[in-house]
Order: C-alpha cells, then structure tokens, then sequence
C-alpha cells in the first residue's frame, strides 16, 4: 500500500498511475518507495519516493542541503527531482540495490572503500577552510551530552540488563564516560557523515554513491573511517582494515597530517570504541523493545569488535573493567541462537 502523503504528491505531480514498490529501509523512520514509467525516460525510468515523518522535516531539509554541498565537492548523492515541503516527500534519483555489502569480491570491494576514503578526505579537507554555514554539518557537532547519551544507553540497555551495576561499577562508568568526552571532544576534529558504513554506500553505473547523510555534522577526527572500516555489516577482516586504514592516511590531502603515532592510535581506537559502543546498544534495543531481529546477525561482529577496541583505547580502561565479566553473558543472551532458542 502507497504511503498516503506520497499519493497525495504523486497526484499533484501528474505521476499517481505510476507502479510504486516498497523497499527496505534501515532503522530510519523514512520510508521509500520505487516508481517506474516512460514518464520518467528522462530519469532512466525509474525513481525514489522519499517519505518523511512530519515531525522530522527538519531533517529532510538538512538531507537535501548537505547532499548539495556533498555534489559541490564531486561526491555522488541522489539528484532530487520533485519536492513537497508541506507532505515531506521528495522524488529522487534511484541509485539501485547494489549496496557496497554486496560486491563480494574482496579486491574490487576495497577498491571501493579506497573511492570513499578519497572523498572523504577531501570534504574533511575542504570543511576546514569553509564559513560556518556552508553546510548544516558545519554548524554542529558532536556534543558531549550525545556522547553521555550513547554511553549510558549502553550502560542501561546491555551492561545493566546482564547484571546490575554496584557502586563501584557505576563509579567505575563514571571514570570511563569522562576520560572518552575529553578524549573525543578534546582531540582532533573533522567533517563527518555521522552513519558512515557499507550499507550507506551504493555502486551504481561505476560510480559510489552516499545516502543517509542528512545527520553530517563536524566531530572526531577518525571517527567515520572507524564507523566505515569497523562496520558490523561489512565485518572487514582486522588484516584489509588495517590496510584500508593506512591507505587512508598515507592520502597526501587527508587533515591532521601533523599527527601520527601514538596520537594516531589513541583517536583511532577512541572512536572505534564510541562507534560500537552505539552499534551495540542499537541492535540490542531493536530486538528489546521492537521485537525486530534484524539487527542480530551483526551483533557477534560488533561485540567482538567493540570488546578488542576497548583494551585498546586508552580513555575506555575503566568501561573495559565493567565489561570484563558481562561479554559472554552479553552474547548468550542476544545472539540470533540464543535469540532462537
């Protein structure tokens, strides 16, 4: 059944005839549907109707702003065709299905992750000579209290569940959600797109293409070749990660190039924790309180990610601690086989 806000601009836009078909969607509350027809020859014949909750239209505003700036800067994003502010429904290029998750060949995959790493170095690169309204992401950041948010969701939503917190683990928590806010809030900076990963990634007519941008903002230097490389979805072996990694840095355009070494090392695995820490937290809360499995197949790799970033940031030491006699519980739990059972 067609969204009723997309048949309402569909009408307006002489298109209501046109065969719609519901895709998947991610944990976003958008909604999108295909259409095809001759009426969109000029488009390839195909399209995308984007459907925004009313109440987020913000955000579809934000969406259509920062994917300007991204094409200004030579990084492919989804032309958009028709726009209804007031329906919140947008018609937009169709990228395809190919999400970068589905190109199976690991050398022609990392091909593609070495096309994003270059973009991205390039827009990181490009933010720090721009005014602070070139862009929506150019006016905000990662704020400390949506990193204490993060931190202690994942504190209620898995370490408290498994076993309650005493008051010297809660202590202890306390530590830990301090040392990372100075860390991340304190180290180098950078342009982020925020949901940087594998399935944000389309390849499509020998091209990449970047959607879900819409929450860009500025942050941790690091932090969206962490989200990218560490990305339960994609679940990179640790040896082309690191090689991925190196490649990114070695960019001769990359920011922060005054930095390496132990400074390096520290960010790298700071915001790799932070990352998981959100992708952890996500997947469980998913299957808790909406009763969607979706997001479990990833949980193992996440974890185990999550786990090894931890031991090895130092600001996490005292996260690491708390964690120390939950991990298997966490997985005995919420596995798909446990989930199964």
């Amino acid at each position: 059944m067609v969204d009723e806000r997309l048949a309402a601009a569909l009408t307006a836009w002489g298109l209501a005839h046109l065969p719609c078909t519901r895709l998947a969607g991610d944990v976003s509350r958008r909604r999108y549907y295909r259409l095809a027809g001759p009426e969109l020859a000029a488009h390839g014949g195909t399209a995308v109707g984007m459907v925004t909750p009313l109440e987020e239209l913000h955000k579809m505003h934000d969406w259509v702003a920062v994917g300007r700036y991204l094409a200004s800067h030579g990084v492919p994003v989804p032309e958009v065709y028709r726009r209804d502010d007031p329906l919140a429904v947008m018609l937009v290029q169709d990228v395809g299905d190919t999400l970068l998750t589905l190109v199976h060949d690991p050398a022609a995959a990392d091909a593609w992750y070495r096309v994003c790493l270059a973009d991205l170095a390039r827009i990181e690169r490009a933010a720090t000579r721009e005014p602070a309204d070139a862009s929506p992401a150019h006016g905000r950041d990662l704020s400390e209290e949506r990193i204490r948010w993060e931190l202690r969701r994942f504190r209620k939503v898995v370490a408290g569940v498994l076993r309650d917190l005493s008051d010297a683990e809660l202590a202890l928590w306390k530590e830990g959600e301090d040392a990372l806010v100075a860390a991340l809030r304190g180290g180098p900076q950078a342009w982020m797109h925020r949901d940087l990963h594998a399935r944000n990634l389309l390849v499509r007519h020998g091209r990449l293409w970047w959607v879900d941008f819409q929450d860009a903002m500025l942050g941790p230097w690091l932090y969206d070749v962490a989200s990218l490389l560490f990305d339960p979805y994609a679940a990179l072996p640790e040896s082309r990660r690191e090689a991925l990694r190196e490649d990114y840095l070695a960019l001769p355009g990359r920011v922060h190039r005054d930095l390496g070494g132990r400074a390096v090392e520290a960010a790298w695995w700071t915001v790799a924790t932070q990352r998981l820490v959100h992708c952890v937290a996500c997947y469980v809360w998913v299957w808790e309180h909406d009763g969607k499995d979706t997001y479990l197949p990833y949980l193992n790799a996440a974890v185990r990610e999550l786990r090894a970033a931890m031991g090895r940031a130092p600001a996490a030491g005292p996260l690491a601690r708390v964690m120390a006699p939950r991990w298997d519980g966490l997985l005995e739990r919420w596995s798909c086989d446990a989930v199964a059972r």
